[in-house]
């Protein structure tokens, strides 16, 4: 920042009675909701699959080795609390039947935060769940649609 700029936005400080305070990007995470998400497109027949925010793909239950994909696609994080899952699916083509269901898993464990779509559409979890210091957390996302040709989802979630 230039010296005249600093020196405007001190004297506006001054003059309105506010200090300018500058946070840290580690300060920042500690005082604010911060919203994760992530999405993919998929192929039909997909059944367990796991994913993390910011990724733009699904492990399934066996990559890279047997039974290995939730631990590879696990977020290790800060102590917090997950919730708000929303959900948004779409299909290639109407399912003719089955669910997709996505839930949150911390430490490779079910948690409350889950919701279901009946083919295409969105879905809502007001629940809420701990993540302890240094937990780790995927989101686990399992599908029972039938005749859906390909389909997208995406989803967000508050951490805080």
């Amino acid at each position: 920042m230039n010296i005249r700029l600093t020196t405007l936005i001190a004297t506006l400080g001054v003059v309105l009675g506010v200090v300018p305070v500058a946070l840290t990007p580690a300060d920042a995470l500690n005082r604010e909701r911060q919203i994760l998400s992530g999405g993919f497109n998929q192929g039909p027949s997909a059944t367990l699959l796991y994913t993390a925010p910011g990724w733009t793909t699904a492990l399934d239950a066996n990559y890279p080795n047997t039974g290995d994909g939730e631990n590879a696609a696990q977020l290790r994080m800060p102590a917090g609390t997950l919730s708000r899952l929303r959900v948004r699916v779409r299909t290639q083509n109407a399912p003719t039947s089955g669910t997709l269901t996505v839930m949150v898993r911390i430490n490779g464990a079910n948690s409350t935060v889950t919701c279901s779509v009946s083919g295409t559409g969105n879905c809502n979890s007001p629940n809420a769940v701990a993540v302890p210091n240094n937990g780790r957390f995927a989101i686990q996302v399992n599908s029972t649609l039938a005749d859906e040709g390909n389909w997208t989802l995406t989803y967000t979630l508050e951490f805080d």
